[in-house]
C-alpha cells in the first residue's frame, strides 16, 4: 500500500486556489444585463440573471437536457506528484452527469413536486444544465494497486444553469454558482476515492437541485 501524504495534497490545493482565485474575479465583475436578463441578487449562489415578469407558478413539470459536464483547464492528472496516468476523464464526466440527473429527479419528484419529462408541454420549464471547472483533486485510477490519498478537500465545480419556457424556448433566468468540496485543516486531512468524492458530489448537486425546488415552490405559493 502506498500513502500520499500531506506534502501531495498541498501542492494540489495550491493549484485549486490559483484557479479558484481567477474564478471568483469572474463572479464578482458580472455585467448587470445579460441577454435581455436583469442581475438579481440570490443568497447562497454566485450570479443569478431572471427576465423581468417571469412567472414561474405555471410550471409543473420539468424537462431537464442531457447534463454536459468538462473539466477545468487547469486539471492534468498526469502533472500530479502521485501518477494518475490510469484516470478515465470520460468515465468521470459520464459518471457526474448521470448522478446529477438522479440527484435532480430525486429532489424534485419527491413529495408532490416536479416531474421529469421528455417533451414541451405549456406547463414544462426546461433547463439547460452544465458542470464546467470540474477539478478532482484525486479521482480514482483503474489500477488495481491500493493507494490512499490524502487531501484538504475533495474539489470544486461549477453550475451554468439556463432555464426555458419548452414551448417557446425563451430564457428565463440563467444562473452560475461555483462550489467546493468540504474544508478540513491541514492537520485534518481526510482519504479521497471514490466514496468520499461521490459524497461530495452529492451534497453539492443536491444544494443546486433545492435551489430550483425552492424557486418553484415558492412561486407555486405565490411567495
Amino acid at each position: 500500500m502506498k500513502q500520499t501524504w500531506a506534502s501531495s495534497a498541498l501542492l494540489a490545493v495550491a493549484a485549486l486556489l490559483l484557479a479558484s482565485c481567477a474564478n471568483m474575479g469572474s463572479a464578482s465583475s458580472a455585467p448587470e444585463t445579460w441577454e435581455g436578463l436583469t442581475r438579481v441578487s440570490r443568497p447562497g449562489l454566485d450570479t443569478v440573471y431572471v427576465r423581468e415578469g417571469v412567472d414561474l407558478s405555471r410550471y409543473t413539470r420539468v424537462m431537464l437536457d442531457p447534463v454536459e459536464v468538462s473539466f477545468d483547464k487547469n486539471w492534468d492528472p498526469r502533472r500530479r506528484s502521485v501518477p494518475l496516468d490510469r484516470t478515465d476523464p470520460q468515465a468521470i464526466r459520464e459518471g457526474l452527469a448521470k448522478l446529477a440527473r438522479e440527484v435532480f429527479r430525486r429532489e424534485l419528484e419527491t413529495r408532490g413536486g416536479y416531474p421529469l419529462v421528455d417533451q414541451p408541454g405549456d406547463d414544462v420549464l426546461r433547463v439547460r444544465a452544465q458542470i464546467v471547472n470540474l477539478y478532482i483533486n484525486a479521482p480514482d485510477t483503474n489500477s488495481a494497486e491500493i493507494t490512499r490519498t490524502y487531501v484538504i478537500d475533495a474539489g470544486e465545480m461549477t453550475l451554468v444553469a439556463e432555464l426555458y419556457d419548452s414551448e417557446t424556448n425563451t430564457l428565463l433566468a440563467r444562473v452560475r454558482d461555483r462550489k467546493r468540496g468540504m474544508e478540513r485543516g491541514l492537520n485534518e486531512l481526510q482519504i479521497a476515492n471514490r466514496v468520499t468524492n461521490t459524497a461530495e458530489a452529492d451534497r453539492i448537486l443536491t444544494s443546486w437541485a433545492q435551489r430550483l425546488r425552492e424557486a418553484l415552490d415558492q412561486a407555486r405559493q405565490g411567495t
